[in-house]
């Protein structure tokens, strides 16, 4: 029996999870080329292949040890699938409901919220459409 409501937050929380693990383990802090709006290069952390090493090998655990079924993700494949596009369209609507208007109607607009650093360096490069 699956159970619809877990189901459908399946990929938040797992999303959540992925996202806690990348604040947490380490990482290499290199310079981007994009610049922000006092000129300066902004950082990035660079810790991909840890962060899915450790999510792989919590799986792996949560696999064996009995924790959760190995196919637990299948039997809840359609609940899944509405949950991610769910939070999908949420998080690019709030985006775009947070970021400055231009005037225009809402299904017009070409906007979206960026960073305040790189969305100056953006922008003069001609490449942002508002």
């Amino acid at each position: 029996m699956t159970n619809p409501l877990l189901g459908f937050f399946a990929p938040w929380l797992i999303s959540a999870g992925i996202l806690g693990l990348h604040a947490v383990l380490p990482a290499r802090t290199i310079e981007g080329y994009a610049i922000d709006g006092r000129g300066e290069r902004l950082r990035y952390r660079i810790n991909g292949l840890p962060t899915f090493a450790a999510s792989l090998a919590i799986w792996v655990v949560a696999g064996y040890s009995g924790a959760m079924p190995w196919e637990w993700l299948w039997r809840h494949r359609r609940w899944g699938a509405a949950g991610a596009c769910a939070l999908g369209v949420s998080l690019s609507v709030a985006a775009m409901r947070w970021a400055p208007s231009t005037g225009r109607p809402l299904i017009v607009q070409r906007r979206c919220v960026l960073p305040a650093a790189f969305n100056d360096s953006y922008a003069q490069s001609g490449r942002l459409v508002s």
